[in-house]
């Protein structure tokens, strides 16, 4: 079982049923790197002629005329997650314990809840980062239902709602919160909205853990 990282914002907003769909840049480094030069082909099952780890996982043809080889296909770009995976999600997390109980504990469930945990010497705890959270501490689980690819600013308004953005009376307002948050992760790494680059879109579902 693969993981996903969110931040506790997007966890936030899968818990309350509003976050459905994700963005991801990871399998199309290549294209990216000149992205307006790229035609795009489709997503689909990748063939013999790929390498023995990738056969029949989803990737992304592309095609281009402004190489020396004006043949080039790009393939694999490889899709890091595949229709009807389950994935744990990675959050904020921190070993929890008090006298009657040992576990875990979420900062999207602090923030939400309003709660504040503390040690056994009664002082707010030191939130671990969701890249170090081991698998069995996930509680969150999700079912991928579909996989395409597009150029980031081609998102419509409902995608921008699904991507978890907050409601705002106006569809720019939301647009602008999108951006905001995309470039906060990805504009220092050189792929900002500005850049348009091609992206990986999964959609899912929450599910239960797995048996």
């Amino acid at each position: 079982m693969k993981s996903i990282l969110f931040n506790t914002e997007m966890v936030r907003s899968i818990l309350d049923g509003k976050k459905t769909q994700t963005r991801r840049l990871s399998g199309l480094e290549d294209v990216n790197k000149t992205p307006d030069i790229w035609e795009f082909m489709g997503v689909k099952t990748l063939d013999y002629k790929t390498k023995k780890y990738y056969k029949g996982r989803l990737g992304a043809y592309f095609h281009t005329e402004k190489l020396e080889d004006r043949t080039t296909h790009v393939c694999p770009q490889v899709a890091r997650y595949q229709v009807g995976d389950t994935l744990y999600v990675r959050e904020t997390w921190q070993y929890y314990s008090t006298e009657d109980d040992l576990g875990y504990c979420y900062k999207a469930d602090a923030l939400i809840k309003n709660i504040t945990y503390t040690d056994l010497d009664d002082e707010p705890i030191k939130w671990r980062p969701s890249i170090f959270m081991p698998k069995d501490a996930a509680r969150i689980f999700l079912k991928v239902t579909d996989v395409r690819v597009e150029r980031l600013q081609d998102m419509k308004y409902s995608e921008f709602i699904n991507e978890g953005i907050p409601y705002r009376q106006f569809e720019t307002d939301i647009q602008n919160d999108f951006i905001t948050l995309w470039n906060s992760i990805y504009q220092e790494k050189g792929y900002g909205w500005d850049i348009n680059p091609w992206v990986f879109v999964y959609e899912f579902e929450k599910v239960e853990k797995p048996c």
